[in-house]
């Protein structure tokens, strides 16, 4: 029950942040936009882009109409709504997350794996709406087989996820010619929550390993594990199986220790695990089992896409305040 309080005051402290003049100053676009006494005014505007179903826009303007039955709005129309949301500014959905992502992190306590928290980054691909602007900003996907098909605006998204409580702390979208890991460092870097401390672990799959990741986040006294792919380094790829610490020059003053663990998944498969966490109580199989916590970062995204929905854009312009 405590969550759920903790979830309805964060949304009260959100629409309280909406309502104050300067966050309207800060997050439309435009200097004389909001400045007339209208009725759609911009704390409506982005409640209203928040409150957005998978229903047609002139059901939701229906209903957020009824939600105000004192006659306060008089009935607007989809062009209104189409020109109004055009100025508000996209960052200002990315600072409500954050602002309610770190509110509910700060005031829930946290579920832990064997003393530790745990986050996951990992990407996913999204379409986007099919306009020539947004081939142009974000690319599109390139046909590699005999059949041609239509070129379709896609993006790359990511995310930095709390496994263990099942909350998505920060995340971006690029276009489809970012780097993963380039881009999971900038989610990291401008992470609103602290999460390179001690007791967190943040998860990659097998896409992330490199020299420049190890050292990053030796560089940041932070703790990670990774699914290695053969092809990572050739002194771990010389390992047998087993649980092994070498030393490892990641291009740094100093060498620092890298964990290998590897086992076989299967009687064909093996698995190789990389990590700097070198607790001695996190055994191979607590290994096995924290990596496989990082599955619930798929779910997440089987969860925004099949049920929620998240390619669904309610608008079609790449600066739209509701894409």
């Amino acid at each position: 029950m405590k969550e759920l309080s903790v979830i309805e005051d964060a949304f009260s402290k959100l629409s309280d942040t909406i309502a104050e003049p300067d966050f309207c100053l800060k997050y439309r676009i435009g200097d004389a936009s909001f400045t007339r006494q209208r009725k759609l005014t911009f704390d409506r505007i982005v409640l209203f882009i928040l409150g957005l179903t998978q229903k047609s826009l002139p059901t939701a303007i229906e209903e957020f109409l009824e939600r105000h039955p004192d006659g306060e709005l008089h009935a607007f129309t989809k062009q209104a709504i189409s020109h109004a949301r055009q100025k508000v500014s996209p960052e200002c959905f990315q600072r409500l997350h954050e602002d309610t992502a770190v509110y509910i992190d700060s005031s829930v306590r946290s579920k832990e794996w064997n003393g530790y928290k745990i986050l996951a980054v990992d990407g996913t691909a999204l379409q986007l709406p099919d306009n020539q602007e947004n081939k142009d900003v974000f690319g599109a996907n390139i046909t590699t087989s005999a059949v041609k098909h239509p070129e379709t605006p896609m993006a790359r998204a990511a995310a930095l996820f709390d496994v263990t409580n099942d909350l998505i702390i920060r995340a971006s979208m690029e276009t489809r010619y970012t780097t993963e890991r380039d881009q999971a460092i900038r989610l990291m870097e401008a992470c609103p929550v602290e999460i390179f401390k001690e007791k967190t672990i943040i998860l990659f799959d097998r896409g992330y390993p490199s020299r420049h990741m190890y050292k990053y986040f030796f560089k940041r006294n932070g703790y990670f594990l990774m699914r290695a792919p053969n092809i990572t380094l050739s002194i771990i790829n010389e390992l047998p199986l087993g649980d092994h610490v070498i030393e490892y020059n990641a291009g740094l003053a100093e060498k620092v220790n890298l964990r290998v663990v590897k086992f076989m998944l299967s009687e064909i498969h093996q698995e190789t695990l990389v990590t700097n966490v070198l607790d001695e109580h996190l055994t191979i199989e607590k290994m096995k089992e924290l990596y496989f916590l990082r599955w619930a970062i798929e779910s997440k995204y089987k969860e925004l896409k099949s049920i929620l929905k998240i390619e669904n854009f309610s608008g079609v312009k790449n600066h739209s305040g509701g894409s």
